[in-house]
């Protein structure tokens, strides 16, 4: 992966993917982690890509509950 410039980036940062994911591996997430200070990771046991659109509850509660934790 080409993890460019990640490191620069230094606002609250949420990574979440699912652990099924072929696209956007857990372990791409985990190297994007790696290179963005105090990211916060978040792993979806049994879910692929486009979790999103699937566990679209479980998603907008990991986003709601960043986004009051950095408000």
């Amino acid at each position: 992966w080409h993890l460019g410039r990640l490191g620069s980036i230094r606002v609250p940062t949420l990574i979440a993917t699912g652990a099924l994911d072929p696209n956007s591996s857990p372990a791409m997430a985990r190297a994007m982690q790696a290179e963005i200070a105090g990211s916060q990771l978040e792993i979806l046991a049994d879910q692929r890509h486009m979790m999103n659109l699937i566990a679209v509850e479980r998603v907008n509660a990991l986003i709601r509950d960043f986004v009051k934790k950095h408000s």
